[in-house]
């Protein structure tokens, strides 16, 4: 199937894993797996080599496992949808190579650990939904070159901390979703400056 370039499954009794050998096809643009069965298993590594993926979902599912590092070599991938599974682990600090991705949604997974501060550089990224987590530490300044960011989600996360005054920075942000975490400190009044919030 090196041709095929789309390829959604949804709502089936599927059960396994999730094919490795998948990562030959060349020509795969879009992939979507949603309450499809009972495939278990991990997210496999294998699949940075689908180069010409644009749109990758996976949704209820009990995959486990942690997000695979040498994903971040999907240069090209625009949309990454990968909420209610069972994955632990951290965020990849690789996946700051996704300089095209626009939309990171990991809602609903057990992943930990501190939000990486590298992923300031994806100045692509307009849509980014990491709440419903096990996420901790704080809010990285570095986050404020995020420039194209318009909604982000840390809501119901461990993620604790005062609100950096760097994050006036994200000119482009209208709606953040903030609730159900251990916030500390005041307002940063250089968050005036941004000139399109409209939800906190």
């Amino acid at each position: 199937m090196r041709r095929l370039q789309a390829l959604a499954l949804r709502r089936l009794q599927l059960q396994s894993g999730l094919p490795a050998a998948w990562a030959t096809m060349a020509s795969l643009q879009r992939l979507e797996l949603t309450s499809a069965g009972s495939i278990t298993g991990a997210l496999p590594e294998a699949w940075s080599s689908l180069r010409s993926l644009r749109e990758l979902q996976l949704g209820t599912l009990p995959i486990s496992g942690s997000l695979p590092r040498n994903w971040g070599s999907l240069v090209g991938i625009t949309s990454v949808v990968i909420r209610d599974l069972k994955l632990t682990g951290p965020l990849p600090p690789e996946w700051s190579s996704m300089r095209a991705l626009n939309h990171l949604s990991l809602l609903g997974n057990a992943i930990s650990g501190e939000l990486p501060p590298g992923w300031g550089s994806m100045a692509s990224l307009k849509a980014l939904f990491l709440g419903a987590t096990d996420l901790s530490g704080t809010r990285p300044p570095q986050w404020r070159s995020m420039t194209s960011l318009g909604t982000l989600s840390l809501d119901s996360t461990n993620v604790s901390g005062t609100l950096p005054p760097q994050w006036s920075g994200m000119k482009n942000v209208w709606k953040m979703k903030l609730d159900n975490c251990d916030l500390s400190g005041s307002l940063p009044s250089s968050w005036s400056e941004m000139p399109k919030l409209k939800s906190l």
